[in-house]
């Protein structure tokens, strides 16, 4: 009984080997090239210019074209402190850089541009750069005023 049981085993393992076998002249067989390996790709005619889009620039050599604009920087000045007419003195040295007035109080008072009202802060703050036409935010009160 124990040698037909090992005998069965046996065969059983036998054919379910015999079945996860590749076909006969398949791949993977030796001498076989893999389904995955790389194929050689010849190498590039370096007086061929490339491909070319209608109206743009030559492409890359794997046929992306690349567009860059580099937009110069400016770093904001410090107008945190003094009056709203020195920072819009200030300001007036960086045109690339837009300025808007608010009343710090939040009543939404118009900010006269060359008044003496206290400057209480900007946004962003000194000494960060920024693309032109940034806008940054002076708030400021009258005279006698605190800031928030």
């Amino acid at each position: 009984m124990r040698r037909v049981v090992i005998v069965s085993s046996c065969l059983a393992v036998g054919l379910f080997l015999g079945a996860c076998a590749p076909p006969e002249g398949g791949p993977g067989q030796p001498g076989e090239p893999s389904p995955t390996a790389p194929v050689p790709t010849p190498d590039p005619d370096p007086t061929d210019p490339g491909p070319t889009v209608p109206d743009g620039p030559p492409l890359s050599a794997d046929g992306v074209r690349l567009d860059v604009d580099i937009a110069p920087w400016f770093e904001v000045p410090d107008a945190a402190s003094g009056t709203v007419r020195d920072a819009v003195a200030v300001f007036s040295d960086t045109p690339e850089i837009r300025l808007d007035l608010v009343d710090a109080s939040g009543r939404d008072r118009t900010v006269p541009p060359r008044s003496a009202w206290k400057v209480c802060g900007q946004d962003p703050a000194a000494g960060a750069f920024v693309a032109g036409g940034t806008v940054v935010t002076v708030t400021g009160l009258p005279p006698g005023q605190r800031c928030p």
